[in-house]
């Protein structure tokens, strides 16, 4: 009888520390969001991401540009080189189950103002010379029309 007791108890003790081993829940990644805003510099639609030039982030992150992913990625659509946009930075903490890097991307991604067009002079150099010398832009350009009465 002793002898049972004793194995009861063991079972018990046993038992009782696999339990709570088991009820310890796991720590949940840590979601901070942060309000952003930036200029477009280029877009991947492969990856699904942008480099933007962001502005500072009080307490989180210096000016600067660099690579974000867009989700949806749906939202590149709207998105062009030279545009400003306000965004939310996303950011998931590491924490003891996850990776040693956090993970970051931008949502509800807004246009705010559209890039404008790039001057005369830059689409020169972008199309370079045409026939006999002549730019491509010169090609481009509407007749002069004179108007009787005018010099």
């Amino acid at each position: 009888m002793h002898r049972i007791c004793r194995i009861l108890v063991m079972a018990f003790v046993c038992g009782g520390a696999f339990f709570l081993s088991s009820c310890h829940s796991a720590k949940t990644a840590v979601m901070k969001r942060y309000s952003f805003t930036g200029r477009i510099i280029s877009i991947d639609g492969r990856t699904q991401s942008a480099v933007i030039d962001g502005d500072a982030i009080p307490g989180f992150m210096a000016a600067m540009p660099m690579s974000y992913k867009i989700k949806p990625a749906t939202e590149l659509s709207q998105l062009a080189p030279g545009d400003s946009i306000s965004a939310e930075v996303v950011v998931v903490e590491p924490n003891d189950k996850n990776e040693d890097a956090s993970d970051y991307w931008l949502e509800n991604v807004k246009v705010t103002t559209h890039a404008k067009a790039p001057p005369t002079a830059a689409l020169h150099i972008l199309w370079g010379e045409g026939k006999a010398g002549q730019s491509l832009i010169a090609n481009l350009r509407p007749p002069v029309v004179k108007v009787k009465g005018q010099i």
